[in-house]
């Protein structure tokens, strides 16, 4: 099976048989199991954005080629996004230096150190959420788009360490007009009551 499709500039995905990228955009080519990537020049954060979506469901290894079709190199899934989204941060805050200036990275067992994070931070990234933790995130995350307005939740939670805390969270939905529902996104914040150093969850 082969499947071509383009990413412009404004990072809108189209059906595509023409395998040069546009400027600011990228191409994706899928052959059976095989997927090439090719960035335009200069691609843009909504390009770049549009492609990581795209590659969401991708689990074989991909092929990114560069602009000039010299060099190529292969990614798994999860590094290429994080390449796609270093890129992406790079290009909006130099554009924004005021704003934020930050760096990416996956979390590894390297990086679960007091070294690298604090305490609280530290805590949270070793948390382990199971499938009805899981369940009990997405119910309230896919109201919260579906309605397309703020949500407050309120309650108690048991976390890993099996005590059970007071909970206050305001569950935002990040919804662009021009973006498809599958794109849309939560932004969530949250506030144990019980303990002031526990994680945010």
């Amino acid at each position: 099976m082969r499947a071509n499709i383009a990413i412009n500039d404004l990072g809108i995905v189209l059906a595509s048989s023409n395998a040069a990228p546009s400027t600011g955009g990228a191409v994706a080519v899928r052959v059976n199991q095989r997927v090439a990537i090719t960035l335009g020049s200069d691609p843009t954060v909504a390009a770049l954005l549009s492609l990581i979506r795209t590659l969401r469901a991708v689990k074989a290894p991909i092929t990114l080629i560069d602009a000039n079709d010299i060099d190529s190199s292969s990614y798994t899934q999860s590094k290429l996004c994080i390449l796609l989204a270093r890129m992406a941060l790079a290009k909006l805050e130099s554009e924004n230096q005021k704003c934020f200036q930050s760096k990416i990275a996956l979390v590894t067992p390297d990086l679960l150190t007091l070294d690298n994070l604090p305490d609280d931070l530290l805590r949270l990234a070793q948390m382990s959420f199971d499938a009805p933790f899981n369940q009990w995130l997405a119910i309230i995350y896919e109201t919260a788009m579906a309605i397309r307005s703020p949500l407050y939740q309120h309650g108690t939670i048991c976390l890993n360490d099996n005590l059970t805390y007071q909970i206050k969270r305001i569950i935002y939905p990040i919804m662009p007009a021009n973006e498809r529902a599958s794109n849309h996104r939560i932004l969530s914040a949250a506030r144990l009551l019980d303990d002031l150093e526990a994680p945010i969850i």
